[in-house]
Formats: structure tokens, sequence, C-alpha cells
């Protein structure tokens, strides 16, 4: 997966989530986005098809923002955002420029280091 300066990821991921109309979808989305979405993949990839209607249900009401539950964050809220877009996030939001900028200056400042086509936020909190 490229990102250029002016990706914005995290809305291209949303709208892949919202397309997905069973776990086969949803594992191809977050394999796809596996470089950034790393926990929302290992989440993912784990999911039966059974539980896909529960993830379904509460996306489409955190969508709305309904809160889905404790229990259905704690088993999918790397799904609906995964960490280290809250964190290029947060820095893209502080510095006013677009995800993919964000995304490529903390690449080449060191606060993430990718390896194997995984991303890694490793610097302190982007805030």
């Amino acid at each position: 997966m490229d990102i250029g300066y002016i990706s914005d990821t995290v809305s291209d991921y949303g709208k892949a989530l919202d397309c997905c109309k069973s776990a086969s979808d949803l594992k191809a989305v977050t394999a796809l986005y596996r470089r950034v979405a790393s926990d929302a993949d290992a989440v993912a990839q784990e999911m039966l098809d059974t539980e896909f209607a529960e993830f379904a249900a509460g996306l489409k009401k955190e969508r709305k923002g309904l809160f889905a539950g404790e229990e259905w964050c704690e088993k999918y809220g790397a799904i609906l955002m995964p960490e280290l877009m809250i964190h290029v996030t947060i820095a893209a939001d502080k510095f006013k420029v677009p995800f993919g900028l964000a995304f490529i200056k903390a690449v080449e400042s060191g606060f993430i280091v990718e390896k194997d086509g995984v991303a890694t936020w490793r610097g302190k909190a982007a805030a």
C-alpha cells in the first residue's frame, strides 16, 4: 500500500470497512491496510464468519454516533481505529496537514519504523 503526501488513508480505510459484507471481505480490507493497521488485521484475521454480524452491527452504531458498548470496543476497537492511525491522525491534526504527509514525515523522523511491510509507532504520543 502506497501512502503519498496527500493520502487520506483513514477516510479510505473507513469507506472500505463500510463496504464489507462478510468476514472474508473484512479480512481482505485489513490485509490491504496491514501496513498502517496491523492490529486491526490481527483481530480481523481471527474473526469467525459467525462474528461478522456482531461486528457490523456495532460498526453501524458507531457510524451513527452511538456507542457500541465496552465489550464491542474491547473486541473490535482495533479494527474501527487502528493504533498507528490514531497517532498519525493526532500529528496530522496538530500540524494541519494531510494524513499522508504526517505519516511520511513521522517515518523520516523516526517516530514510525517499518519492518516486513508493517509500520509501528515508536515515538512518544504525537500530542
